[in-house]
């Protein structure tokens, strides 16, 4: 079987459950000792053997057991460690602590399975660096300075290439330790300049690559001048930004079957989805016809009927016919459709909101809103649409600008909308004082008069190009990119890209990286079903026990730094109105869908994990409107405060959060709880794949917070919580109390405000 899910993909997937893989190795079905039987002699050889044909598969194998087994405690500070140097033992047997974790006899099987590992993958090191040779050096070696050129290990030994990768890995790590020395103002400044000397010593190099995510690559350059350090008050985490070229050696049948099921999971939560799949009849038949008029606006048809006589404006107007393109733009569906044109309408539409202020045309008598009554009626025949009225839009639209619909929630009194809704009702809460916001009729330059028109109802609150919201988010990914590769001295080559890479120091994250992988299970559980949810799984390695690397989300601000960030924040329901668009256009209702897709999937994955500590510094926005959790320090059965288990509440579920979906008793709020349910039900059939995971990996590692040491309880507790012993229709009400449990619950408020005023997170 293990074979078999080799060869699908040339080991990717195996890669994967390394960590349950060696630990099935060392205790099988025995909790007490090594496992020495014929099962556990052919599993090794198994390993040993794909560790010889693949330096990937051997890498993760000796990153677990320096990490996992035979790293603790060990103590690291600063320099007095300094990994990148050659005289440097990867692994220090002299300094670990052998009452830990195992015995003395079998530390030395440890040691010497992760000996015969290093051994065996020498192989594929040279024939990795031998390949780099033609295709590394003519395109990279001879673009830098000759001062690189010894770096690229010609004639070296081969065990010297495996420990390239490690070594270059543990120079980061150490000089993100180094920091924490240095002030805090200093520390970008020290860090880029530890960069550029690290890149002098040990690239390029045609063996160097980042273990996150596809490791066919090539690291050539550290971009130091767009790294950056992050400072706290225990660990100086960085940001740091590497190019590399990419490669591949598999063969055309293999490439294909592993692309393409890459592209099968990928899809689910890469591709863009269509933004009004949450939207209703009346919400899409606006978006129609603000599109319908954006095609008039670019032919210059209305321009001509608001600076022409009454007579020659209604002449322009009855010689007016539709051309073909206007039933295309009718009919068009979500792949032409681009957002970018409703961007357009609010740089290009004056005229149009000039329309509602307009009393008579210049030498005329007719008046804008009876032109656009005579525009709209024009339409009808052509579309095909029954428009409706609109006071029927403004009663039915569940998402409305105050100015332009005063039947809209945002326009109930103050005693209305704290009707008590069970936990939905804010006890005496305190709060920080509201910081001033301007109003509409301020904040926009036209404020649309309530006539029956398209002007009032099809652009509510369109902001004036002088005015422009603060940025939030920086510099795009892709623009980045592109920036830096047209700096880099290796951008011309095909196969160029940029790896953003978080490091950290001084932190054990062998938990974080079991989070993740449960996460990315999940995801996968997910996609193949194609629950219409959306989960980001990141990837986190531990490379020792005191450091480690993980993805960085790129485009991407936490709650905490938007509410500073953004002067005129005040809840996430207003952020989404002004960031994302005019409500209704199509970008600011896929931001809402993206939002409530996202947040039913990890308020299950935070239920199913007992994931805690769910400030905003913990909960990231993107640009697109999703959110995602990070910073798994806390979950099954460890939590802050040592185990008080002050956030019991299922999972977070504030006020700004169910503000964002109209409230409890919305639609969209019960598209939430369908969500729920479904990504619930879809786990829960699949539980065995979660639960096997933490199951063996929790033998020989009860020294993770996470089990404080019970780790049979953490099991035991995980299988009670997907409800195996109840119905699906159970079940259903089982989520929905979980949803109604946690709906503005009085400890998730207080855990906020005790970080708010404590911590200092917003």
């Amino acid at each position: 079987m293990l074979e078999i899910c080799y060869s699908r993909d040339d080991g990717a997937s195996l890669m994967f459950y390394v960590p349950q893989i060696i630990t099935f190795l060392f205790f099988g079905d025995n909790s007490d000792v090594l496992q020495h039987g014929n099962t556990s002699i052919q599993l090794e050889e198994y390993i040993l053997n794909k560790c010889s044909c693949n330096l990937h598969f051997a890498h993760r194998c000796f990153w677990f057991l320096r990490a996992w087994c035979l790293d603790h405690g060990i103590e690291r500070v600063g320099s007095e460690c300094n990994l990148y140097r050659e005289d440097e033992p990867l692994v220090d047997i002299t300094r670990r602590n052998l009452s830990l974790k195992f015995a003395p006899e079998d530390y030395e099987l440890i040691e010497g399975l992760l000996e015969r590992v290093r051994r065996v993958a020498e192989d594929p090191a040279w024939k990795l660096h031998v390949s780099g040779e033609e295709s590394l050096s003519k395109d990279v070696v001879e673009d830098l300075s000759p001062r690189h050129a010894h770096h690229t290990f010609y004639g070296e030994e081969a065990n010297e290439l495996f420990d390239a990768t490690p070594r270059f890995l543990d120079a980061l790590t150490t000089v993100a330790d180094d920091l924490m020395k240095d002030p805090k103002e200093c520390r970008t400044a020290c860090l880029r300049d530890k960069l550029f000397a690290l890149e002098t010593e040990l690239l390029p190099s045609n063996v160097v690559y980042v273990p996150l995510g596809s490791c066919c690559h090539r690291v050539v350059k550290i971009v130091a001048e767009e790294s950056f350090a992050i400072s706290t008050k225990e660990r100086c985490p960085c940001i740091i930004f590497l190019e590399v070229i990419e490669y591949s050696f598999q063969s055309s049948k293999n490439k294909k079957k592993r692309d393409h099921h890459l592209q099968d999971y990928s899809k689910w939560w890469m591709e863009k989805r269509y933004p009004q799949r949450h939207s209703t009849i009346i919400d899409k038949v606006q978006s129609l016809t603000s599109r319908t008029l954006k095609l008039l606006d670019d032919s210059d048809i209305l321009d001509k009927l608001t600076n022409k006589k009454k007579d020659s404006a209604e002449e322009e107007f009855s010689r007016l016919t539709f051309s073909p393109y206007l039933d295309l733009a009718v009919e068009d569906n979500y792949n032409n459709c681009d957002t970018s044109n409703e961007e357009h309408i609010v740089s290009n539409s004056d005229n149009l909101l000039n329309y509602g202020h307009v009393e008579k045309i210049e030498n005329g008598e007719t008046s804008a809103p009876h032109m656009m009554q005579m525009h709209r009626y024009s339409l009808v025949p052509r579309l095909q649409v029954e428009l409706p009225d609109r006071d029927d839009i403004l009663l039915k639209r569940s998402v409305s600008d105050p100015v332009a619909s005063p039947l809209s929630q945002s326009s109930l009194s103050e005693k209305e909308q704290t009707t008590p809704m069970g936990q939905w009702t804010s006890h005496n809460s305190i709060t920080s004082p509201p910081r001033k916001r301007k109003n509409k009729s301020e904040k926009y330059g036209a404020v649309l008069q309530p006539v029956p028109s398209f002007s009032s109802i099809d652009f509510p609150s369109i902001p004036t190009p002088a005015e422009k919201p603060p940025v939030v988010f920086k510099e795009k990914m892709s623009q980045k990119m592109a920036r830096l590769r047209s700096e880099s001295p290796h951008g011309h080559h095909p196969n160029w890209k940029l790896i953003p890479i978080l490091v950290k120091s001084n932190d054990d994250l062998r938990q974080e990286q079991l989070t993740s992988q449960l996460i990315h299970c999940m995801a996968m559980i997910l996609a193949k079903k194609n629950v219409p949810v959306w989960l980001y799984p990141y990837e986190i390695l531990a490379i020792s026990r005191k450091g480690g690397i993980m993805q960085a989300i790129p485009d991407t601000i936490s709650l905490d730094s938007l509410k500073r960030n953004d002067v005129s924040f005040t809840t996430l329901r207003n952020f989404y109105d002004d960031h994302f668009g005019p409500v209704g256009f199509s970008a600011h209702c896929g931001a809402r869908a993206n939002f409530i897709e996202s947040l039913a999937a990890y308020s299950m994955v935070c239920y199913l994990l007992q994931i805690k500590d769910r400030h905003n510094g913990n909960i990231l926005l993107t640009r697109e409107g999703h959110i995602i959790h990070i910073d798994f320090g806390f979950l099954l059965l460890n939590s802050p405060g040592g185990g008080l288990g002050f956030e019991r509440a299922p999972f977070k579920l504030t006020r700004d959060f169910v503000e964002m979906m109209d409230g409890p008793h919305s639609r969209s709020f019960r598209r939430f709880r369908d969500l729920c349910v479904r990504t619930f039900m879809e786990l829960r059939k699949n539980c065995h794949q979660i639960i096997m995971l933490v199951e063996i990996l929790a033998t020989g590692n009860e020294d993770l917070a996470c089990f404080c040491g019970h780790p049979e309880v953490a099991v035991s507790e995980l299988r009670e919580r997907f409800q195996l012993d109840i119905t699906d229709r159970a079940c259903v009400d089982f989520v929905n109390g979980l949803v109604d449990e946690s709906l503005e619950n009085w400890r998730t408020r207080w855990y906020d405000r005790y970080q708010r005023c404590c911590v200092g997170v917003l």
